[in-house]
């Protein structure tokens, strides 16, 4: 069984967060947040499981 991918994403520009979201979730990865600043990343990343941070 493979497992679940868990991705973060780091942007603040919505059209871009809604086009790397859509992307990403089309081939099959789960979006657990998005974060529009690095203050709000950093304490994104603290508080979840994840796999990955895109910035």
């Amino acid at each position: 069984m493979q497992k679940e991918i868990r991705i973060v994403i780091v942007e603040d520009e919505i059209i871009i967060v809604n086009d790397v979201k859509m992307t990403l979730e089309k081939f099959g990865y789960n979006v657990i947040d998005i974060a529009k600043s690095g203050e709000s990343a950093i304490q994104t990343v603290k508080n979840n499981n994840h796999d990955l941070v895109l910035f």
